[in-house]
């Protein structure tokens, strides 16, 4: 179990391991829950499509949609 301590400002400081682990960086937008004693931060992922431009390279989904398309074109003429 990692531990932190709250500082005088309020703030606590996230422990290296969970930042890299879920990918907290300067901004990430995280939501707070609290159910009775415990608070439960969790990263809020953006549902924006062009940040995940890039991240599958060559995984053939592009090629496979375009040869979907150009079938559905000559079913169609």
């Amino acid at each position: 179990m990692l531990k932190a301590k709250l500082s005088s400002k309020g703030q606590i400081r996230i422990p290296k391991a969970v930042r890299e682990k879920l990918d907290l960086r300067e901004g990430t937008e995280v939501s707070i829950l609290v159910q009775g004693q415990n608070v439960i931060l969790q990263k809020i992922v953006p549902k924006d499509w062009r940040r995940w431009s890039g991240r599958f390279p060559n995984s053939g989904l592009l090629e496979a949609l375009e040869k979907e398309h150009r079938d559905e074109v000559l079913l169609d003429a």
